[in-house]
């Protein structure tokens, strides 16, 4: 497998297409196995104006959740309420490439969790990097160890029109899941 440089491409496209990261991050993962997309929705939460002087902004924060928990044995004994799967990326420009692959890397290494359920998820896509920023991720079911979010999200995205996402609006405005779009003046 040849890695290719993440600003013209994505990196360990063995066995999805997605999601950038080392070949085998992502080798637990059975992107098969895929929710339906009517049990998800989107929170797309766009930033206005940034007063601060970092030479690397967040443009916006984009969440997917389930609409409804999944029935879970585990869960639903410990916390008395089935299994709610949920991820969220910040978004990035695609030219702050370096800081988003640092900033996986760094998420990676500091997890407690074992892999896939480690946080530091990168989707690169057109003129954006959407970047987990959490240690752990909230994905796989406890009980039946199967990952909701990935695979649906891989399904979302692979199914775009690059060409056609030029703002975070556009590229939304493909999802074939419903969702929501806030736009925050700071």
């Amino acid at each position: 497998m040849i890695l290719t440089v993440p600003t013209l491409g994505l990196l360990g496209q063995s066995q999805h297409s997605v999601f950038s990261g080392p070949i085998d991050y992502y080798s637990k993962t059975d992107f098969s196995k895929i929710d339906s997309l009517d049990c998800w929705f989107y929170l797309l939460t766009q930033r206005g104006g940034n007063n601060n002087n970092d030479s690397v902004k967040v443009i916006g924060q984009l969440t997917f959740q389930r609409t409804h928990p999944v029935n879970d044995s585990t869960t639903q004994a410990l916390n008395g309420t089935g299994f709610l799967p949920n991820i969220s990326f910040q978004v990035y420009s695609l030219k702050d490439s370096a800081y988003c692959i640092r900033k996986s890397e760094s998420i990676k290494m500091v997890s407690s969790c074992s892999m896939p359920d480690t946080g530091g998820d990168m989707i690169i896509f057109g003129d954006f990097i959407f970047l987990n920023r959490m240690t752990c991720v909230w994905c796989k079911r406890p009980d039946n160890r199967v990952d909701y979010c990935r695979p649906i999200i891989e399904n979302i995205f692979k199914n775009l029109d690059k060409s056609a996402a030029h703002s975070l609006e556009q590229l939304v405005g493909q999802f074939p899941i419903k969702g929501q779009t806030l736009k925050l003046p700071f």
